[in-house]
Parts: structure tokens; C-alpha cells; sequence
């Protein structure tokens, strides 16, 4: 019997180290997409444009950085803009290859400076990015906020300068 329980314990060990270093970094392998992973790894800093329509302006598009955080159960986006950062609060892919679909819809809570506060308020949003394939180095799509706004929003994965 003790003998037994050793090697159960022995077992769950082994499972438990297994799935910790596939959840954290082996699923972003190559090998795994996509029969077992179904998303790509979005991880990273991307930089591009929102478009809004806030106010009913013809705004010019607001320069936007944005740094994904992601493991193979959560996905956290974080948005910085010269007035304003916003960190997501639930995220989920949609990936759908008999629709042809393959989106990240993100809710965020935006807080601008306070400086800005007198024409934007702290508001809640929702995104729909669309990308394709697994080597994603764009995304577009569209927001919209508890402020009646709506945009569209254009993104390119910054790349990493050569190190020599």
C-alpha cells in the first residue's frame, strides 16, 4: 500500500510539472498549432491608430501602443495612447474555421489623465480584433464604449531590434 501511494504521488508530481511548463511556455511551440492549440501567441507589443468618432468629429487617428500578456488560459491586453491607458478585464478568442474566423473580442476599462478628464470620462469598452494564421504580425477591428463611441483600431507587432 505504501508502496502504492508513492508512485501515485510520484505520478501527480510529474503531471503537475508537465502542465505548469505547457500552460506558461510550451504551448506556444510550433508543433502544437493547431491540432491542440487553436489560437496563435499574440504576445508582445503592437503599435498602430484608432479611428473614433467621439463627439461626431472627423478625429485624425490617435497614435496607440499596445502590450498582449498572454498564456495558454489568459489573455490581458493593455492599451496606452497620450491621453489615456486601458487594461482589459476579460478577453477571449473566437477562432471558427467553418465561419472563416479568427478574432480576439476584449472588454477594458479606460481611464484617461486627469487632465483630460473635462471632455473624456473614465469609460468601459469592448474590441473585436480580426487576425489571420498562426505568424500574426497584424490585427484590425473596431471598438466601441459606454460613451456611445465607436472606431477602428489598426495594429502592427513591433519587431525586436537585431541584437549583435
Amino acid at each position: 500500500m505504501h508502496k502504492a501511494l508513492s508512485h501515485i504521488s510520484t505520478t501527480i508530481t510529474i503531471n503537475i510539472i508537465i502542465w505548469t511548463i505547457f500552460i506558461n511556455w510550451a504551448w506556444k511551440w510550433k508543433v502544437f498549432y493547431p491540432w491542440l492549440v487553436p489560437f496563435p501567441n499574440l504576445s508582445g507589443e503592437w503599435e498602430g491608430t484608432l479611428k473614433s468618432n467621439w463627439k461626431n468629429k472627423s478625429l485624425e487617428p490617435i497614435p496607440t501602443e499596445i502590450k498582449v500578456t498572454q498564456t495558454f488560459f489568459n489573455v490581458q491586453v493593455r492599451i496606452k495612447t497620450n491621453e489615456s491607458t486601458s487594461y482589459s478585464t476579460a478577453a477571449s478568442f473566437d477562432i471558427d474555421k467553418d465561419r472563416g474566423l479568427q478574432q480576439l473580442f476584449y472588454s477594458y476599462l479606460n481611464t484617461p489623465k486627469s487632465s483630460v478628464r473635462d471632455r473624456s470620462e473614465i469609460h468601459y469598452g469592448t474590441t473585436l480584433l480580426n487576425f489571420e494564421g498562426f505568424n500574426v504580425t497584424s490585427i484590425e477591428g473596431e471598438y466601441w464604449t459606454s460613451r456611445e463611441t465607436t472606431g477602428e483600431i489598426k495594429l502592427n507587432k513591433k519587431t525586436l531590434p537585431n541584437t549583435v
